[in-house]
């Protein structure tokens, strides 16, 4: 071999070792790349497998406590209304029907999408405008409508199946039945105790009519309840 390539050999040598661990790292980096672009790319839906969250039901014992704080409330409310005299005043005013010595009362409200206070409107036709709808309070006590010809005392109850998972299972978060349980124990309380006046409630939805109508006759109250759809609804 000449010399001179003798000398050059090393350099040509570590050249060539150089471009080997150049081409290797390119290599290494393109896999490395494409590992990374798969392991990232975007998941579909198809890709997911989607589950709806199951509502949790209130349980039995909240259900008792809301009944009971409920019927609290409504002795406590009815007792002090008796004692009043409201009650044996409006008999001796009117024997044939007590409750028309109530009065009119406007309750003002924002309607919007209110399905509640539009169902109101339909089952009681009571007079309404532009936010709000005419009641009829007696002996301080507040119902939806009253037909005088029937001496009938009504109240509404529009959109309430949503508090409901299914038959008989109230979702965790409502506690809606203190205060339908107060309600209904007052108004029956007031009308049962001033016949000839009646009371009937009216459900939209079939879930809270059979919830309520059930409860209502196991805790003694002697209103009739109806469900009357909304044609519109």
């Amino acid at each position: 071999m000449p010399f001179p390539l003798a000398l050059a050999w090393p350099a040509l040598l570590a050249a060539a070792e150089y471009t080997a661990t150049a081409l290797a790292g390119i290599a290494i980096g393109v896999g490395v790349a494409v590992g990374i672009t798969e392991g990232t790319k975007s998941t579909t839906a198809d890709d997911i497998d989607i589950k709806p969250k199951t509502p949790k039901p209130r349980t039995e014992e909240q259900i008792e406590n809301d009944i009971t704080i409920g019927g609290i409330k409504s002795k406590t409310r009815t007792e002090a209304i008796a004692m009043s005299g409201a009650l044996a005043r409006s008999t001796e005013e009117c024997k044939s029907c007590p409750a028309s010595t109530g009065e009119p009362k406007n309750e003002y409200r924002s309607f919007g999408n209110d399905i509640n206070s539009k169902y109101q409107i339909y089952i009681t036709k009571a007079p309404y405008g532009s936010g709000w709808v005419q009641e009829w309070t007696y002996a301080t006590v507040s119902f939806d409508g009253f037909q005088r010809s029937y001496c009938l005392l009504q109240e509404t109850k529009g959109s309430y199946d949503q508090f409901f998972i299914a038959e008989n299972q109230i979702k965790k978060y409502w506690s809606g039945v203190q205060g339908m349980v107060q309600q209904a124990g007052t108004q029956n309380a007031i009308v049962s105790s001033t016949a000839p006046n009646k009371l009937a409630w009216y459900f939209m939805e079939k879930l809270s009519f059979n919830y309520f109508t059930k409860l209502f006759r196991s805790l003694g109250y002697t209103m009739d309840t109806y469900n009357i759809p909304m044609p519109s609804f």
